[in-house]
C-alpha cells in the first residue's frame, strides 16, 4: 500500500535523511507540484512529466522513486561483463526484487570473429543497443519500457554510454550516467597508448604469441579479482538476435547455462543478463580474448566519434568521475566535456537527483571497481533501490578520500 506510511515521520533522522528532505520538498516547490511522503522518503513529481493520464504517470515514476532503477554496465575496453558480473551479484540479492542489471560484451572479445568491414567503436555499441533493449523487452528478460534506468561507463565504456544518451536518450527511459574514468573524445595521449597497443598486437600476429597478454590483464585486473580463475574476458555479444532471444544466454531452454550458481559453466553464452533480483547473473564459459578481437577493438577505439559537439544535447544527470592516479585517462577530460557542454560542474547529488552535470575525482586510478569498490557498491545498491542517500554518502567518501591523498 502506497499511502500506508504517509505522514509518518522516522524519530531520529541523521543529517543525511534531513538533507534529501529539504532537497526535495525545495524542488517541489520550484516545479509547482506537490511532495508525496512515504516511510521517510519524499518524491516530487516534476510538472513537465505530468500528462492527462496523470495516474499512470504517477504510477510510472513511483516505481522509479520507490521500486528503485535498473541499470545497464558498459565496461572497458580490455575487460569483460565478468568482473561487473561479479561485483553486482551481491548487491543484486540485497537489492528489490525485481530490478535488474544488463550486462554485455563485445563483438571481437571470447575469439568471436569480426569482420574486417566492422568498426567495433562506441557508435556501433550504441546505435545497437536500442534493438538490443527492444528485443529484452519482447522476451521480457530485461525491462527498459516502465522502469527507468542508468548506464553505468567505465573507462571506454563510458563514451559509448555518453554515445548513446547524446543520440537516444531522449526517446528512452534513461535516467542518468555514471561515467568512471570516462571521455568524450580520443586526446593526443589515449591516441598513443592505443597506437601503442596496435603496434604489439601487429607483432605479436607475427611472432605468433600474444606478447601483450600480461599488459591487458594488468589494465583489466578487477575482472579477475576475488575470483579463482585465470581467464580474464568473458565471452561477448554480437548485438545480434542470437544474442537476444533468450536462447543463448538461458542454454535453449529458459534455464541458466552455468547452473545459476555466477561461475562460469561451458553453455558459452553471448549476452550476460541479470533478469531476477534473487538469481544470480547468468554467464557463459570464460574464455580469453583474441588477438584478432584485441585488433578490431582497438581500431574501433582509434575511431570513436568525437562527441564534444553533441555534448549540450545529453537529456539526463551525468556524474563524471576521473581517478586521480589515472594514467590513461586524464583529468583534464573533465574540463573538457564542461567547455563543451556550455555547463558548470554541480555537486554530486544535486546534479544526481535534479539533473545536470558533475565531474569530480575518484581517489584511486585505472581500476575504480577494485579501488573504490565498498562505496561504489553502495552507491549502485541506493540507486537500485530508490535510495536517495546514497548520493550523499559517495559525495563525502569522495571529498574525504581525495583530500586524504592530496
Amino acid at each position: 500500500d502506497n499511502t500506508a506510511g504517509e505522514g509518518e515521520e522516522s524519530e531520529e533522522e541523521d543529517e543525511t535523511d534531513r538533507a534529501v528532505r529539504r532537497l526535495l520538498a525545495d524542488e517541489a516547490r520550484r516545479s509547482g507540484t506537490a511532495a508525496r511522503a512515504e516511510t521517510g522518503r519524499e518524491v516530487a513529481i516534476s510538472a513537465g512529466d505530468a500528462s492527462s493520464n496523470s495516474a499512470e504517470m504517477w504510477d510510472e515514476w513511483e516505481d522509479e522513486a520507490f521500486g528503485g532503477v535498473n541499470l545497464i554496465v558498459l565496461h572497458d575496453l580490455f575487460d569483460s561483463y565478468d568482473g561487473w558480473r561479479r561485483f553486482l551479484a551481491p548487491k543484486m540479492r540485497a537489492s528489490r526484487p525485481g530490478r535488474q542489471v544488463l550486462l554485455f560484451n563485445r563483438p571481437g572479445q571470447a575469439g568471436t570473429h569480426v569482420g574486417s568491414d566492422v568498426v567495433v567503436n562506441s557508435a556501433l555499441i550504441a546505435d545497437a543497443l536500442p534493438q538490443l533493449l527492444a528485443r529484452l523487452q519482447i522476451s521480457r528478460l530485461f525491462d527498459s519500457s516502465r522502469t527507468s534506468f542508468w548506464i553505468i561507463g567505465d573507462g571506454d565504456g563510458a563514451i559509448t554510454a555518453a554515445h548513446f544518451a547524446c543520440f537516444h536518450g531522449r526517446q528512452t527511459r534513461l535516467r542518468g550516467l555514471l561515467l568512471l574514468n570516462g571521455f568524450a573524445f580520443v586526446d593526443r595521449h589515449m591516441r598513443t597508448l592505443l597506437q601503442n597497443f596496435q603496434s604489439g598486437v601487429m607483432a605479436s600476429r607475427a611472432a605468433g604469441v600474444d606478447l601483450h597478454a600480461q599488459l591487458f590483464s594488468h589494465l583489466s585486473s578487477h575482472a579477475s579479482e576475488g575470483s579463482g580463475s585465470t581467464g580474464t574476458l568473458a565471452p561477448a555479444s554480437s548485438l545480434d538476435h542470437r544474442a537476444v532471444d533468450g536462447t543463448e544466454p538461458f542454454g535453449g531452454d529458459g534455464s541458466s547455462s552455468n547452473g545459476g550458481s555466477g561461475g562460469g559453466g561451458d553453455g558459452g553464452s553471448t549476452l550476460g543478463c541479470k533478469h531476477n533480483a534473487r538469481s544470480d547473473v547468468t554467464d557463459g564459459c570464460s574464455q580469453p580474448i583474441s588477438i584478432e578481437g584485441r585488433a578490431a577493438l582497438i581500431a574501433g577505439a582509434l575511431r570513436h566519434e568525437d562527441l564534444r559537439p553533441h555534448l549540450r544535447s545529453v537529456p539526463v544527470p551525468t556524474l563524471l568521475l576521473s581517478g586521480i592516479s589515472n594514467e590513461i585517462v586524464s583529468s583534464q577530460h573533465g574540463v573538457w566535456w564542461e567547455e563543451a557542454a556550455m555547463v558548470d560542474s554541480e555537486p554530486l547529488s544535486e546534479a544526481a537527483i535534479y539533473g545536470g552535470l558533475h565531474v569530480g575525482k575518484l581517489p584511486c586510478g585505472n581500476a575504480p571497481l577494485v579501488e573504490c569498490a565498498a562505496p561504489l557498491g553502495d552507491l549502485l545498491s541506493s540507486m537500485m533501490c530508490g535510495d536517495h542517500t546514497g548520493f550523499f554518502r559517495f559525495e563525502k567518501w569522495m571529498q574525504a578520500g581525495v583530500s586524504a591523498r592530496a
